[in-house]
């Protein structure tokens, strides 16, 4: 499944709902560039990446509030968010406003 957001277009069929604690501690490590990451909470840490990535914020209603760059030794906070979609940088930006399909995740 996709979604199209603008002139986004965004392949749910690679990311990955971490819905335990050891998918969660992984992150995008170690998973191929062209792998996202849809997470339970409000913040993460970027303390073992390679290589920066691009961190969504999205509120329950599954309206993306936020869009920061991660990079390594640091942590993003996105206040009012339930979860947080990681991508890699080359993947096509989501604009703040555009709804994701929440009732995916588990």
């Amino acid at each position: 499944m996709s979604t199209q957001t603008g002139s986004a277009r965004l392949e749910w069929s690679k990311v990955i709902f971490a819905d335990d604690f050891w998918l969660r501690l992984r992150g995008l490590i170690g998973r191929p560039e062209d792998t996202g990451l849809l997470i339970r909470g409000r913040s993460v840490h970027g303390f073992w990446l390679s290589r920066s990535i691009r961190v969504y914020g999205i509120d329950a209603r599954g309206v993306v509030i936020s869009a920061q760059l991660l990079s390594r030794r640091r942590v993003v906070v996105a206040p009012g968010a339930t979860s947080i979609l990681e991508v890699p940088l080359h993947w096509p930006g989501l604009p703040i406003g555009s709804r994701i399909p929440l009732e995916m995740a588990p």
